[in-house]
């Protein structure tokens, strides 16, 4: 009997740990135009060690950033856009106010 209390302690204790840091809330995918040019974004609400949190993937041009644990998924998308502009190597630049959910995003597209 107390091994089993021991096992069915150890199992509850491996559920918790597994999930603390699951994503499983819903995702939103975008696709931005500024111009000719376009950015997709990848916006998930997760679990985050019992908190919940956004994380976000930026892709252009074939190379991609993504960011975690943001409070907000306009926040975690906009920290992924930044994180994308630092990794492009060469621009060919466009600007333009891009609204996401219920703000307005200020693109700056390369």
């Amino acid at each position: 009997r107390a091994n089993m209390k021991s096992v069915l302690f150890f199992i509850n204790i491996s559920l918790l740990v597994a999930f603390s840091s699951a994503c499983l809330g819903k995702c939103k995918d975008e696709t931005k135009q500024a111009g000719t040019w376009s950015m997709k974004f990848h916006v998930c609400g997760c679990l985050h060690w019992f908190k919940w949190r956004y994380d976000a993937t930026a892709t252009a041009s074939g190379v991609s950033a993504h960011v975690s644990g943001y409070k907000s998924g306009t926040g975690a998308a906009e920290n992924a856009a930044f994180q994308l502009f630092n990794k492009l190597d060469s621009c060919n630049c466009a600007e333009q106010d891009v609204p996401i959910g219920k703000c307005t995003f200020s693109a700056r597209g390369c």
